[in-house]
């Protein structure tokens, strides 16, 4: 088999990170940004060409993929789901001239160099079946659902378009009975109301069976899968994109589902799957704490190694205040102690939410005063004269 072009989706806008400094693909993860590491990934396991899809802020995934050779970009104008972002890909492709393997993945992925290879192995080009990477449903509950007839892989079946395969049973379909049955189901309150709009819409014409593969599946049937999807793929070229120029917007998100596309392909091909059972091989995130928690698979680093206090220690010594601590202050604060004791209730605030966000943890307390420049700045070495003091504001910081 030749070796497969990699299309990276990075268009997303990562809504989730609240934070716009950059795309959510350029975050780093011990000090390398998220998508250098899928590709450098993707290089181990011998692929060297890509496409990125680029959208939101396209110029910092350029700036950050700018040294890796091989890298082209195909722009998505409309952000209207994955099935449209790796049509762009795709539709690029087509422009070069390129019919062969393709693997499809998220910017944002972690995934570990062997899935990639092991993916390839699995390829079968004389029959084109996709190979798709799956993991265990228990390390992603909300993961699009892997529907099986016995060993026959049938199609993949988005968790909000299951859920309304469930509201055809509901006997109050009115939006307050949606709404309890969609608590029930455990649906987030962010997905909650695509989901109560679409049963609302749908009515009476709710259906309480999907078609994938040529098999009927109910919502137990699909909720019954052992594995989820990881958006993550290897397959024809040719055969995705006609798929996906094919299909529409019909679904719960009113988006154009790359696993749609996807569906169409098995059901004519049939498909492989990529079992990963160590979800650490497929790692991501949607949220900065998601993103800090991800260091501890890339960093060697043991507390106990540490001389630091820990965090609760820190706050029994601010709250007891002895006397090496209240000497500290005084040093620091001067004899006034209506300051110190401002400052002592602000220090204990900022380790109770340490501890409550992060957990017992060994920390370093620090502080930044705050000043002002009485006269003149940046002049003493041409002689001038100055009059920096300090003030009684600062930063605080545990860390």
């Amino acid at each position: 088999m030749n070796r497969p072009v990699a299309v990276l989706l990075c268009a997303g806008e990562g809504t989730r990170m609240n934070d716009q400094r950059t795309n959510k693909v350029c975050y780093e993860v011990a000090g390398v940004p998220a998508v250098i590491r899928t590709v450098n990934a993707m290089r181990e396991a011998g692929i060297d060409r890509f496409v990125a899809v680029v959208g939101n802020m396209a110029e910092k995934v350029m700036e950050c993929l700018k040294d890796i050779p091989g890298v082209t970009y195909a722009f998505q104008a409309q952000r209207n789901g994955t099935g449209s972002a790796a049509l762009c890909g795709l539709d690029a492709l087509a422009s070069f001239g390129y019919d062969g393997p393709v693997l499809i993945s998220m910017g944002d992925k972690i995934i570990h160099p062997s899935v990639f290879s092991d993916m390839i192995s699995a390829y079968d080009a004389a029959t084109a079946a996709p190979v798709l990477a799956v993991l265990p449903r228990s390390a992603n509950p909300s993961g699009g659902r892997i529907c099986m007839r016995g060993d026959k892989v049938c199609g993949i079946y988005e968790m909000l378009d299951s859920a309304l395969l469930y509201m055809a049973g509901v006997a109050d379909k009115t939006e307050a009975g949606f709404a309890a049955a969609a608590q029930k189901l455990g649906i987030n309150e962010k997905e909650r109301p695509k989901l109560i709009k679409a049963a609302l819409e749908a009515a009476g014409a709710l259906r309480d069976r999907a078609t994938l593969g040529g098999e009927s599946f109910g919502y137990d049937d699909i909720e019954g899968g052992a594995y989820v999807n990881t958006a993550t793929y290897l397959c024809d070229c040719a055969d995705i994109r006609e798929a996906l120029h094919s299909v529409g917007a019909r679904n719960v998100q009113n988006e154009i589902y790359l696993t749609d596309a996807f569906n169409r392909v098995i059901a004519e091909k049939g498909a492989r799957l990529l079992a990963v059972d160590d979800p650490s091989k497929m790692l991501t995130y949607s949220t900065m704490d998601e993103l800090l928690a991800l260091n501890k698979y890339f960093v060697e680093y043991s507390e106990e190694d540490s001389d630091l206090p820990f965090a609760s220690e820190r706050l029994y010594e601010f709250k007891q205040r002895g006397e090496a601590i209240t000497a500290r202050l005084r040093e620091i604060y001067g004899e006034n102690e209506a300051l110190i004791e401002e400052r002592v209730k602000k220090i204990c605030e900022l380790l109770e939410g340490f501890i409550a966000k992060y957990g017992d943890r060994r920390v370093v307390l620090s502080r930044s005063p705050g000043r002002v420049n009485i006269l003149g700045r940046h002049i003493e070495h041409r002689g001038g004269s100055i009059n920096v003091m300090s003030i009684d504001r600062e930063t605080l910081l545990v860390a």
